[in-house]
């Protein structure tokens, strides 16, 4: 349970057999009174902020933490990097110096502090327990160099409908979009009530793209709660039919690149896909 122990909430965790991570001297006291008073020492792990500013406990708690949690079963110890991303950034090696020092309190006790990114770090501060996330869905952990995953999740959409517009037409709500030319579109049945954005373009961003029969096309207009609409023009017209599928994200169009093109990022494009796909997991 990342989030910590919730007040009154041991006897839930217990009864689930669920490990806290423990982020302060007061769940940590909370955590162990509720094992004495059952007569277990529970299992939990123990957080250390070390510059995120965010859940863990301080460097100065670790010996009060340490004596603290010797009614606790006490099975890691854990920090977050704040800019592991960034390489260079000299915070990485404050927070593993931080971290070394945390754990001096806790021999012998496994330790974690690489996320997608830390994992890439030149010092490899790997530790016992690897946290991957973003990385393992194809996102670049290392953003200011090629990235080193594949692309694992895809997105697609069907193609509800096609049809030709004249130049001077507009499409869509309120009109923001207007073809120059004579135009094929296509509808999608996706929109952001599936948790497609709705903000695409826009502060000299290209817009977002969907790949249909091998091509890149534009999303053009806004993003409805249930439609998105394609230039599917330079698309051979017998290549786009009703039925057929458009790729959003996938091996092309990378979520990097849907995350920029969106004006987001991508760790938002993932968490945001809704309930409303039907989800395959290939392999799984």
């Amino acid at each position: 349970m990342l989030e910590g122990l919730p007040p009154g909430g041991a006897r839930a965790l217990a009864a689930g057999r669920l490990r806290p991570v423990l982020a302060s001297l007061e769940e940590i006291r909370d955590w162990a009174a509720f094992g004495r008073s059952i007569g277990r020492r529970l299992p939990a792990a123990l957080q250390f902020d070390t510059g995120m500013n965010r859940l863990g406990l301080s460097l100065r708690d670790a010996e009060a933490a340490a004596v603290a949690t010797q009614d606790i079963d006490l099975t890691l110890t854990m920090s977050h990097f704040v800019c592991a991303q960034w390489a260079e950034d000299p915070r990485n090696a404050g927070q593993i110096a931080a971290f070394e020092t945390a754990r001096r309190a806790f021999p012998g006790v496994p330790a974690s502090l690489s996320n997608s990114s830390g994992i890439f770090l030149e010092q490899k501060p790997h530790y016992d327990l690897l946290r991957p996330g973003y990385a393992l869905y194809g996102g670049n952990p290392t953003p200011a160099a090629p990235n080193p995953m594949r692309a694992v999740a895809r997105l697609e959409a069907p193609i509800l409908a096609t049809r030709w517009i004249e130049a001077g037409e507009s499409v869509g709500y309120d009109g923001v979009w207007t073809a120059s030319r004579p135009t094929r579109l296509a509808t999608l049945g996706l929109g952001y009530g599936d948790g497609f954005p709705a903000a695409i373009g826009g502060a000299g961003r290209p817009v977002p793209e969907a790949i249909v029969a091998g091509r890149r096309c534009p999303i053009v207009g806004r993003v409805s709660m249930d439609f998105v609409m394609l230039d599917v023009t330079d698309v051979p017209e017998g290549a786009v039919y009703r039925g057929q599928t458009a790729e959003l994200l996938g091996e092309t169009i990378g979520v990097d690149e849907l995350a920029l093109r969106c004006g987001t990022i991508g760790y938002e494009i993932l968490t945001r896909l809704g309930r409303r796909y039907e989800r395959v997991y290939i392999g799984g």
